[in-house]
């Protein structure tokens, strides 16, 4: 009687269909990760540079650090508002 490594339906043990869906699942990202990093990296630039853009005005500095900065600010800001306006919050 010969013993073999297969299964009765003729597939690898080791490559079964549940585990194949698992490993699938497990690479997909979950769904709107894309806009909370959006998000997250807006109000991430915008606080420091909004509150830096504020302050360097008072320091020895060139005010254009300070300029740049509130711009780049005011990008974050819209891109902030356009992003919670596309997602509905």
């Amino acid at each position: 009687m010969e013993h073999s490594s297969r299964t009765h339906d003729g597939g690898d043990p080791r490559r079964s269909p549940k585990a194949e869906a698992t490993a699938a699942g497990a690479l997909r990202p979950p769904g709107r990760s894309a806009r909370t990093l959006r998000l997250f990296l807006d109000v991430f630039v915008l606080v420091p540079c909004a509150v830096s853009g504020a302050l360097l005005p008072f320091t020895a500095v060139p005010v254009l650090y300070a300029v740049v900065l509130l711009a780049v600010a005011l990008l974050a800001a819209v891109d902030l508002a356009a992003t919670l306006r596309r997602t509905g919050r």
